[in-house]
């Protein structure tokens, strides 16, 4: 069983430079999880469980002008299943 390949990730995760460090402990803790062997397969709205949550995008929120930074925040979020913020 496969996750759809719509989404290029499994979810989105934007933080402020302030929180760089819990962003990226907070990254490693769901990349690096493994979910209970019992639910793994299992049928859900969004399609089977997986073994993990990899891969999730993480990366700092920036200063950009307001056409661009909807762009390029639209591109992104169209890319994970799950936006964390």
């Amino acid at each position: 069983m496969s996750e759809p390949s719509q989404f290029k990730y499994r979810a989105f995760l934007s933080y402020s430079h302030k929180d760089t460090a819990v962003a990226k402990r907070l990254h490693n803790a769901l990349e690096t999880l493994r979910l209970d062997k019992d639910l793994v397969g299992g049928e859900t709205a969004v399609g089977p469980v997986p073994k993990t949550l990899r891969p999730i995008f993480h990366g700092r929120s920036r200063q950009r002008s307001a056409a661009r930074s909807r762009n390029w925040l639209c591109d992104l979020f169209g890319r994970g299943r799950i936006q964390v913020t």
